[in-house]
């Protein structure tokens, strides 16, 4: 016997006042802003926010020689202008990916948008060598934010059958502002001047922030809900800045140095100590042990 429920027909009797009440999951799905979540609007944003990336690791190598002049640098405090940014970069992408997968993708792009674009007018109103520095360090660690959660934020986006087109777009965006970080500079500080070179990615950052608070969807993994492995991060993090550290000694100093044999032997040395970290950790996201109550790991039964 099928109840009023079922056929969807009002037993007799009064009724409240007002339509029945209706499901509203399709409704909010159709309630968002235009644009919103849309595919190639979403490539524009991160595309926008990794050129910035692109051209600072390029660009500063033709602004070091007005650098020098106006703020009466030797070479050594020249190459760590280009060597801070650089560094961070490298030694900050693994965590910043972890990062954005436990808080948020789109939270962390446009956290370091916004770093990246602060810090970029700050160092072209710096009146020393040191501050340049400083917050070039602070502009390697925002690009290492905005870098791998834009990555995230396309495989979260595009359909399977678009998503190669759409990492071989943002590849191209990579490779084009590095490729022309040089020419950008060269005019820049041959027509204006070479604070120029920093305070253009504030036009590209206000308009990577200001579509991509319109049209990124947030996203995040779920399975990242746990605590940090700060051993496994701390351990390639180390691994990561000795490798660095000596591919730039041995630039100026040659391989044959002391110092760059030293840095590639502790990278050697640290990177076989996580890969022996990772191994005796069931899950690497989450440092805890406990089968019962870790929320990373399911119940065994």
């Amino acid at each position: 016997m099928s109840s009023s429920a079922d056929t969807g027909v009002l037993p007799p009797g009064p009724h409240p006042a007002g339509p029945p009440a209706r499901s509203r999951g399709p409704s909010r799905a159709r309630s968002g802003r235009p644009g919103h979540g849309h595919p190639w609007l979403t490539l524009l944003a991160v595309a926008l926010g990794v050129m910035m990336v692109g051209l600072d690791a390029t660009v500063v190598s033709i602004a070091n020689p007005a650098i020098a002049k106006d703020l009466n640098a030797d070479l050594a405090g020249l190459q760590w202008v280009t060597n801070a940014y650089l560094l961070t970069l490298a030694v900050t992408l693994v965590p910043a990916g972890k990062i954005a997968d436990r808080f948020g993708r789109r939270r962390t792009f446009l956290a370091g948008v916004i770093g990246f674009a602060v810090s970029s007018v700050l160092i072209g109103l710096s009146g020393g060598l040191g501050m340049v520095i400083f917050w070039r360090v602070v502009q390697g660690f925002a690009g290492a934010l905005l870098q791998p959660a834009s990555l995230a934020i396309l495989r979260n986006s595009f359909p399977a059958e678009r998503l190669n087109a759409a990492i071989g777009i943002w590849g191209a965006t990579v490779g084009v502002s590095i490729a022309g970080g040089p020419i950008v500079g060269g005019l820049l500080v041959q027509h204006v001047n070479w604070e120029s070179v920093f305070f253009l990615n504030a036009p590209l950052g206000l308009l990577a922030l200001a579509v991509g608070l319109w049209v990124i969807r947030e996203s995040r993994d779920e399975e990242a809900a746990g605590s940090f492995d700060l051993p496994g991060v701390a351990l390639l993090s180390g691994a990561l800045f000795g490798l660095v550290w000596g591919l730039i000694k041995a630039g100026e100093d040659g391989f044959g140095d002391a110092v760059p044999l030293l840095s590639f032997a502790a990278a050697v040395v640290l990177l076989a100590a996580f890969v022996v970290n990772e191994l005796r950790v069931e899950r690497p996201c989450c440092r805890c042990r406990c089968s019962a109550r870790c929320r990373c790991r399911p119940r065994r039964g």
